[in-house]
């Protein structure tokens, strides 16, 4: 299988769409509610961005870091990887049921997606639609919260 026939087998099916869409959006979600949670968190990634052009002229390459990591219930995991590439992030969301991971451009200061998209899933569909949407919500409420 080609790599156009393996894209064209994950479009076009109503599931994966919205896998698609969901995680997308729970990506971004993901950055502004780290943001929210730790205040300084955007400050240290400028100065942590600021070390890997400062190195880029060394040989060894950078590496991404472990941007913010959840700690959620049920065992499930979601960590946000900082690239080092300004605004671009890796996030990976992993339970019993699913595993995925969003490739994403994304401008801090702005809040705003410029590219995206789902790198890999593995699991059942339909949970990992339902347990996005059912993390949407409960992240609706603590912004909520931090924001009262």
């Amino acid at each position: 299988m080609t790599k156009n026939e393996h894209q064209a087998t994950w479009e076009g099916d109503i599931y994966k769409d919205t896998v698609t869409y969901r995680f997308i959006e729970l990506a971004s979600f993901a950055i502004e509610m780290a943001l929210h949670q730790d205040e300084e968190l955007e400050d240290k990634y400028k100065l942590w961005l600021a070390g890997v052009i400062e190195k880029e002229n060394q040989e060894e390459e950078p590496k991404p870091i472990i941007w913010y990591d959840y700690a959620l219930e049920n065992e499930a995991e979601v960590q946000i990887f900082a690239m080092p590439n300004e605004g671009e992030f890796f996030i990976s969301f992993k339970t019993k049921e699913f595993e995925t991971s969003v490739s994403m451009s994304y401008d801090i200061r702005h809040m705003d997606v410029q590219v995206a998209r789902i790198v890999g899933f593995a699991g059942d569909m339909l949970y990992a639609i339902s347990w996005a949407e059912a993390q949407r919500a409960q992240w609706d409420d603590l912004l909520v919260s931090l924001m009262q």
